[in-house]
């Protein structure tokens, strides 16, 4: 557990200190398959944000805003 909690903080120090999921982490949380929410990237419906190292990652409110249902644009509405 300590390891779990250990990688967890430098997944977060690699993402500027910002709360989030990996790509595939909030693809299961949402239910759906990672391709689909790369997909969604893609198309601009989601909009994800890039640790340090270049890895994608969506911050949690992007992750809340998705599993809330709430549509739009996340560049004009914003997360929730």
């Amino acid at each position: 557990m300590n390891n779990e909690f250990n990688q967890a903080e430098r997944d977060k120090a690699a993402r500027g200190g910002v709360s989030g999921l990996s790509v595939p982490q909030a693809a299961t949380e949402l239910g759906i398959d990672a391709f689909a929410l790369y997909a969604l990237i893609q198309d601009g419906r989601v909009k994800p944000n890039r640790t340090t190292g270049g890895s994608l990652y969506l911050a949690k409110s992007e992750a809340d805003r998705l599993l809330n249902g709430v549509g739009g644009d996340p560049e004009t509405e914003g997360p929730c």
